[in-house]
């Protein structure tokens, strides 16, 4: 049973073509930074699925290793200083936090996905076909733990990674009560970007920004408050996490400009797998039904 399949090939090709986006081209500064998913970190991955991934597995891996190695700069295009391949280092801490999902992969069991590793690992395998694998070689079942991969839902490259960063990161120049360091030529071209990201969402009958002007939930409307950046607590709906606008998938990196922002948990836990822009007509559905009679 091969570990790569068509899902992932199409990921990485239609990732490829995503990169002759002008917008992003002409606005984010893209050169190659240092950094990245180690060699030898890649290697012992490698050595870990060794008796079960094929020969052809293996070639395609050290392809895509060889292609998005190494991050890219995700400051504006002109930008003063030294090349960046995340905003983290200019927010405070609970706002840095969140930024850092836009490069690193959601918690898992290390049975063949890693707690936690760059997006842009190279050993990737969609969720289903791990569930395959996991019955063919029942990894789970004897407490195996080969920490070689993350699922290709959560993947991306290193382009679509810097993508993420800008717009997320000037999604933030909207936050009520923001703290940041930015430089100032760096935090004039994130405001002029956030304009347009809620123009972009307005085009889609989403809305982030409320009547007072600073950043909303898109699915509740509620004002987002700084501190529920802070909240731990993963049973509280207004703690705040990493949202998409559309829903990952198993063929196409969705974690990428245009498609993240923030979101409370509970609207997280409303819109599910739906793209943002469709969640209004089951919630008007809903509202009809649990209106009083």
């Amino acid at each position: 049973m091969p570990f790569v399949t068509e899902e992932l090939r199409s990921a990485i090709t239609e990732a490829r073509q995503f990169e002759e986006n002008e917008k992003y081209n002409d606005s984010v500064c893209m050169k190659e930074c240092s950094g990245g998913v180690k060699e030898s970190t890649f290697n012992k991955s490698l050595e870990n699925i060794a008796k079960y991934a094929s020969e052809d597995d293996i070639a395609f891996y050290k392809f895509v290793y060889s292609l998005f190695s190494k991050p890219k700069c995700c400051l504006p295009k002109g930008h003063k200083g030294k090349c960046k391949s995340s905003y983290t280092s200019y927010f405070a801490k609970a706002f840095a936090n969140k930024i850092k999902d836009c490069d690193t992969t959601p918690g898992d069991d290390d049975i063949l996905f890693k707690n936690r590793a760059r997006r842009t690992y190279p050993v990737q395998v969609t969720k289903e076909n791990y569930t395959k694998l996991n019955a063919k070689y029942k990894w789970k079942g004897n407490n195996v733990k080969l920490k070689a991969g993350t699922p290709v839902e959560n993947g991306g490259t290193p382009y679509t990674i810097a993508t993420a960063h800008f717009d997320f990161a000037a999604i933030l120049m909207l936050q009520k009560d923001i703290e940041h360091n930015l430089p100032e030529d760096v935090e004039e071209k994130l405001k002029a970007r956030a304009k347009e990201i809620v123009k972009e969402f307005e085009d889609q009958q989403i809305y982030i920004v409320g009547k007072d002007g600073y950043l909303c939930d898109p699915v509740l409307g509620l004002t987002i408050e700084a501190n529920w950046y802070n909240i731990d607590d993963k049973r509280d709906p207004n703690q705040i996490q990493f949202g998409h606008v559309n829903p990952l998938k198993s063929n196409k990196y969705m974690t990428r400009g245009g498609n993240v922002l923030p979101i409370t948990r509970r609207g997280n836990l409303i819109q599910s797998d739906t793209p943002l822009s469709k969640v209004n007509e089951f919630i008007k559905d809903a509202a009809a039904h649990t209106s009083p009679r």
